[in-house]
């Protein structure tokens, strides 16, 4: 997670994934737009609740914080 977006890493590889190594790919999940995280079309029904961008909001004010 950083300011602007919240990376999830995976096994699974797909049109919108970067290969980073050993069988890892990653994907931009969440992007932060406007003062909440926003979901794409692909991201995981889990990762688009209410509940889980609110965590995630959460997080991101912490980092915010601490990168000060």
């Amino acid at each position: 997670i950083d300011l602007a977006k919240l990376v999830l890493a995976s096994t699974k590889d797909f049109t919108h994934r970067i290969y980073l190594n050993k069988g890892i790919y990653a994907e931009i999940t969440l992007f932060y737009q406007g003062n909440s995280f926003k979901s794409w079309d692909l991201t995981y029904p889990d990762y688009r609740t209410d509940k889980y961008i609110e965590i995630f909001n959460h997080l991101r004010q912490i980092y915010a914080q601490q990168i000060k």
